[in-house]
């Protein structure tokens, strides 16, 4: 009689939606789906089974499009695949791995756009720089004609500030400068781009990483290296979000120069309690 009852409430579940966790059911009576609803749009958590009650995908909705991390489980529990939603695009870590987790891929997206790590080229040392020979205005002398004099009253021809700054001899980018390049939206927006590759979690490793970012006059990172490592794939997601990071360009008297800068991101493990809350 109860499971007639729940069969005959079910349909107005749908018609008359209501605000917070809705439910969908199997017709044996196992959970289909938990959605979280706001507004009668969907925002928050969303959960969907198998029919024998094991969770099948996890997802978070904002404003009705799906937004931040999604996974998906195989039939015994253990995780299929792993990766994060961005304005509508996969973005950060990929991961997939099989009903055993005996073995697993990491793949790396960027904007919905796969990212390769670029191969290292050879770059030609700078030759060392030539000095600069000026000139100097002759001397003002008796009998010299006005035209003389002013050539004479002229100072030689300063060199640029840029040229006397330090340089990396193998790249030719400036190691420092008067305003040195920043991340679009801060440090914390870099910060937001990390994402934590599956191995790093299983052997709980974190820490800072410290690497050099290679910032064109364009704002764009054309290479990255890792100084001080941590391994567990956290230097590839390190140079991931910097690689795809837009900078404001570094500057020198208010033009724009290509700048090797030094970074250190902060990975830390996720509170456990506070994961297990916010699920609650």
């Amino acid at each position: 009689m109860k499971f007639f009852f729940f069969l005959l409430l079910l349909p107005f579940a749908f018609i008359f939606p209501q605000e917070g966790v809705i439910k969908t059911f199997y017709s044996n009576g196992i959970v289909e789906s938990e959605i979280t609803y706001l507004n009668k749009i969907r925002d928050g958590l969303a959960k969907f089974y198998y029919e024998d009650g094991t969770l099948k995908e996890e997802r978070n909705y904002s404003n009705g499009r799906i937004e931040g991390s999604v996974k998906t489980f195989h039939k015994n529990g253990k995780l299929k695949e792993s990766f994060f939603i961005e304005e509508g695009k996969r973005s950060g870590a990929y991961i997939t791995s099989n009903e055993d987790s005996s073995a697993s891929k990491t793949a790396n997206f960027a904007s919905g756009i796969l990212y390769i790590p670029p191969k290292e080229e050879p770059v030609a040392t700078a030759a060392p720089a030539k000095k600069k020979f000026v000139t100097p205005a002759p001397k003002p002398r008796k009998g010299m004609t006005y035209e003389e004099k002013i050539v004479a009253s002229l100072e030689p021809r300063k060199t640029t500030e840029a040229d006397t700054l330090p340089i990396d001899p193998k790249s030719g980018y400036y190691l420092s400068v008067q305003e040195m390049p920043k991340p679009v939206g801060g440090y914390e927006a870099l910060q937001k781009k990390l994402t934590y590759p599956k191995e790093a979690l299983d052997k709980k490793i974190e820490g800072s990483i410290v690497l050099y970012a290679y910032v064109n006059e364009d704002g764009d990172v054309t290479k990255t290296e890792v100084v001080k490592s941590l391994g567990g794939g956290l230097d590839a997601a390190a140079e991931v979000a910097v690689f795809y990071c837009r900078f404001k360009p570094g500057r020198q008297a208010g033009k724009a120069q290509k700048v090797k800068m030094l970074l250190t991101l902060d990975f830390k493990l996720p509170d456990v309690n506070k994961s297990a809350e916010t699920q609650k």
